[in-house]
């Protein structure tokens, strides 16, 4: 399912959820993973974009995306109010919401989420949202804190969006198999026409999180049309039953060229 999304708009991504609360569908609780407080910059761009994590005090959970680095800080202080639902539906454990809120700055936001909730009650979840102001958009992840990873194959399956800034956005599936007893795991997403995967992902028994540099995201059809990607993620969930992360590659300083993607999923 091919979605229009301007290419321009990939230009800046203004990602601030610090207020942006999924109580509704699951706001997360468990136990609680250590981790430093503030943004931690994983790869730069351009001057102002970035892959980060961020983590703080004022925040219920952690966050992984593609964002401008001052809207980070933003994220941190917790500077957006009257956050509105202006969409919700459920499938299944599945759910989507739609929000607007006000930036500091007064300009609007808006946050187009999907997520899939971890346990019977909904009290625990993993979400990816594509957020929107009037000067671009962008995905970020996030879910509940972690408290323990599983032993052993744990498969993972899942929603995906991937854009290809010469075409579009796509929707489809992404799979994540990891084997926590040697913390290495590998990922395929597929919508019609891209994918990304990778066969080297390592995997944090002490943080939760995991990653690749060796990941590759393009066309799924024809030749050398794949670049090399990095892929950033984590689990989420009391027993670790959720997952969720962000898949870049071949973007280049102005962002007109290259992929983004996100995902999430349960086991």
């Amino acid at each position: 399912m091919m979605l229009d999304w301007e290419p321009k708009m990939l230009q800046y991504f203004l990602l601030f959820l610090a207020v942006f609360s999924l109580s509704a569908c699951g706001g997360g609780g468990g136990s609680h993973r250590a981790a430093s407080s503030g943004v931690s910059v994983l790869e730069k761009y351009n001057d102002n974009v970035a892959l980060v994590r961020i983590k703080g005090t004022t925040l219920e959970t952690e966050y992984v995306g593609v964002i401008d680095t001052e809207a980070a800080e933003e994220v941190l202080a917790g500077s957006i109010t009257g956050l509105d639902i202006t969409y919700s539906s459920y499938s299944g454990e599945w759910f989507e919401i739609s929000r607007t809120g006000v930036m500091s700055s007064g300009r609007s936001i808006t946050f187009d989420t999907t997520g899939v909730d971890l346990n019977a009650s909904g009290s625990e979840y993993v979400s990816r949202s594509f957020v929107n102001t009037n000067q671009g958009g962008g995905y970020i992840v996030t879910g509940s804190n972690l408290g323990n990873l599983p032993a052993g194959a744990v498969s993972y399956e899942g929603y995906t969006e991937i854009y290809d800034a010469s075409g579009g956005r796509e929707i489809g599936d992404v799979t994540l198999n990891v084997n926590f007893n040697n913390s290495k795991a590998t990922i395929t997403g597929v919508t019609d026409n891209l994918i990304y995967s990778s066969s080297d992902i390592s995997v944090s028994s002490s943080s939760g999180q995991f990653s690749s540099n060796s990941a590759q995201i393009g066309q799924r059809f024809g030749a050398n049309i794949k670049v090399p990607a990095r892929i950033e993620g984590s689990f989420y969930g009391a027993s670790g039953n959720g997952m969720g992360g962000i898949v870049t590659g071949g973007l280049n300083a102005d962002l007109t060229t290259g992929y983004l993607g996100s995902f999430a999923g349960t086991r």
